[in-house]
Parts: C-alpha cells; structure tokens; sequence
C-alpha cells in the first residue's frame, strides 16, 4: 500500500505536499486507498473526491504506531554539509531514533545562517517525514541546533551517555549496548574534523562515557547511522 507523509490533514481532507504527491504520484481517483502518517499514528485512508487543491478522504482504519527499541535514543550529531547530513536524517528516522540535536562544533564545516532558521527545520522535518512514512515508523523529534556546550547541559541527565571518538582510550560500543540500563540514551557523534579537544574534556566532565565503533575511521554521518543501528537492534526498549 502507498504511503503518504500527512503534512496537512483536518480527518477529512488532505491538503498541502501530501494532497499534490496524491494526485501527481500517486494518480489517486476516487475509491483509492492509501496510508497516511502523521508522524505518531496511522490512517487508512480512501479517497472520496476532489476539491480545489484538496484531496477528501474516508478514514477506514487508524492505528498508533509502535515505539521503537530505539525510540529513547537521542542522537546528538554534528552538522554535516549537504546531501550527507540528509543522509543522516533519512537513516535516523528508518532505524527509529526518537530525537535528533544538531551540534554546530567547532569544526562543523557546515555553517548555520540564522535567518534561514524557520525553512532549515520545515525542510529537516519534511526529510525526517518521508523517510519514517516508508518504513511506517514514529517521526523523530528535530531540536535547533546547538552548540556542543548547551547539548551537554540539555542532556546530561540521560541515563546512558556516550561520545564517540576516533583516538584515544575508549571502549566498545557495540559492547556497551548491551549492557544499557533502562532509559534515555544519549551518543554524540561529532563532526568531519573529529571533536576537539576541549569537547571531549567537557563531555567527561558531564559524565559522557568515551566509546568507539572499531579500528575504522567511519565518515561522521555513517557513524551515526552505525550508533543508530547498534540501538535500535539491541533488542531492549532504551
């Protein structure tokens, strides 16, 4: 069944990119079900007719979608340039991540321009939408991106915090993941030029546990998707 990313939806018309992907992808005609999401909840939905830009709708059947074992994972990573940062966002959501923080470290290459905020976060939460609507999933939480410092602050009282770092002692990840106690899990991952060395300093002193992925040096975004998947296959509800 096609599935749609229910981006304007008032139960009984949709409107907005999820009506125009309806009619123009979809080819919906009258009597024509599909899903649709809206991030916690699953519509089947059928097609009762047109008006203006909107497509009505019968709801058939509804449903909450299931948490994840990886639904109380925040993933804290920083900011990556382009296509790789949508990347990210994209496996994120498939592998269930509840909540995303982006980090502008201090050697992000990508660089935040304030003035764009509003149309950055409607685009992340447009990415993070199609991808949890394809694998009929919870829609990630997006934060504003914050600063490494004020990350460690809104999130040091996790129960399971990690950072992971490519030199240095650290232990296992993989390992780690299977001994997580019960609640929040919080890994931070950090940017192209790897995290510098006052980060990792005020990551201990917040109590983040030093971890690695292995003797390879990943790229930032497959370390997060790595981290992510580690989560969300360990088969505990973290």
């Amino acid at each position: 069944m096609e599935r749609v990313w229910l981006d304007e939806f008032d139960g009984g018309a949709v409107r907005g990119a999820a009506a125009r992907h309806a009619v123009k992808v979809l080819r919906a005609r009258v009597g024509d079900v599909f899903a649709g999401y809206d991030g916690s909840s699953e519509r089947i939905l059928r097609v009762s007719g047109f008006d203006g830009g909107a497509v009505l709708v019968d709801v058939i059947a509804e449903r909450e979608l299931p948490e994840t074992p990886g639904s109380r994972l925040t993933l804290a990573a920083a900011l990556l340039k382009g296509r790789r940062w949508d990347l990210l966002l994209e496996k994120a959501a498939e592998l269930g991540v509840g909540r995303i923080v982006p980090l502008a470290a201090e050697r992000s290459v990508a660089k935040l321009a304030g003035e764009d905020s509003p149309d950055r976060m409607e685009r992340w939460r447009r990415i993070l939408g199609g991808a949890s609507s394809q694998c009929a999933g919870r829609v990630p939480q997006i934060c504003e991106p914050e600063s490494p410092a004020s990350a460690l602050k809104m999130l040091s009282g996790a129960t399971n915090k990690f950072i992971l770092i490519t030199r240095g002692t650290a232990e296992s990840f993989a390992s780690a993941v299977r001994e997580l106690e019960d609640g929040e899990t919080v890994v931070m991952v950090g940017p192209e030029g790897d995290w510098t060395d006052a980060e990792t300093q005020a990551a201990a002193a917040a109590g983040f546990r030093a971890a690695g992925l292995g003797p390879l040096i990943l790229r930032a975004e497959t370390a997060a998707i790595a981290a992510a998947a580690l989560v969300s296959l360990a088969g505990k509800d973290v």
